[in-house]
């Protein structure tokens, strides 16, 4: 390790220890700021001991029903763009996984039978009518291609939103080298968090493109060390366990299904490109799209992208109950562009 690497590392480890001096007392009194800093926009509800945030929108008594599925650190205001313009015809349900957004944290393991009985728990309390189609962003993609698996009869389609492959972290070299990173990264947002130190000075975040509103609020919750807690214990079980308990998964016969790809996370990762094609090939109903000007966080960031995601879902919920195939070729809507790593 040179010695720039060394200091960086040092300095990490000096956060976090100088984090845990200040004890349970200063621990009590950030819980306490970060449960009034802002309202939630839904209804939390007692689950075991712990609050989950739900938020239902629209009106239809009737399926089906359009569920959210958040990608790994994103509360559900990342869907802000997408969801009101759903709800405009369609149930909607947008929840926090525990220790994420507005919900409190779980004791229990991360694992995809446990999260995915959560968000089964979290469509039971909400009351919203099935059928359900499950709409998963980046990690969340993995979750609503179990639930789907889990509940047959219940799944009316999924709409997989850039959605992380089963095999992404064994095939794709970028993703390899990029997760020693992440991980580093996200123990020093934690250990900043951790001291308060993103309470009071800006926080750039890749959703900043959301109205403001919901980009305030996203900005709130993850400059809490609550936030990034939650995240490292999803990537750790994301690389142990998920990964491996999602890499089989059929889904069930029939189950219309809809691929939607950031052209840019093409451009920085052929890998990811083969695996989208995969994920496509998952149904024999099914679509792709790709947003060639889009990375993997503007695409339901930007309002301009996240138009080409709503009418991906508009037409999966004109379609579910028909025994119509909506087959067809990728769509395309830009020459796809070089990028950063989002």
């Amino acid at each position: 390790m040179g010695k720039s690497s060394a200091l960086w590392a040092g300095g990490i480890g000096l956060l976090a220890g100088v984090g845990l001096v200040g004890g349970s007392c200063y621990q009590e009194l950030m819980q306490r700021r970060d449960r009034e800093w802002s309202r939630p926009p839904g209804e939390l509800v007692e689950v075991n001991g712990h609050l989950l945030h739900l938020r239902t929108e629209g009106e239809p008594e009737h399926g089906p029903t359009v569920v959210f599925e958040n990608g790994m650190t994103c509360p559900s205001q990342e869907w802000e763009w997408i969801a009101p313009r759903i709800a405009e015809h369609t149930r909607t349900l947008r929840y926090d996984r525990p220790g994420n957004g507005f919900s409190e944290p779980t004791p229990h393991p991360r694992t995809a039978d446990r999260m995915v009985a959560e968000l089964e728990t979290a469509i039971e309390l909400s009351g919203a009518p099935g059928p359900y189609i499950l709409v998963g962003h980046s990690f969340g993609g993995l979750l609503v291609r179990h639930f789907a698996h889990r509940n047959p009869d219940r799944t009316a389609g999924v709409v997989l939103v850039d959605a992380t492959h089963p095999e992404e972290l064994e095939r794709s070299p970028r993703q390899q080298r990029g997760l020693p990173w992440l991980e580093q990264t996200m123990y020093t947002w934690w250990a900043k968090a951790r001291l308060g130190l993103l309470r009071h000075s800006r926080m750039d975040s890749p959703l900043d493109e959301l109205p403001s509103s919901a980009a305030t609020a996203v900005r709130e919750r993850m400059s809490t060390p609550g936030a990034w807690r939650a995240a490292l214990r999803e990537l750790h079980a994301w690389r142990d366990s998920i990964q491996h308990e999602t890499r089989e998964l059929p889904l069930p016969g029939g189950c219309a299904l809809s691929v939607v790809t950031a052209g840019k996370q093409i451009s920085n990762d052929p890998v990811h490109g083969q695996l989208q094609r995969e994920l496509a090939g998952l149904s024999e109903e099914s679509s792709h799209t790709v947003v060639d000007d889009a990375d993997h966080y503007t695409l339901v960031s930007s309002p301009e992208h996240a138009e080409r995601v709503v009418r991906v879902i508009e037409r999966m919920a004109r379609h579910s109950g028909s025994a119509g195939s909506i087959d067809g070729p990728p769509e395309r809507t830009a020459p796809t562009a070089e990028r950063s790593d989002a």
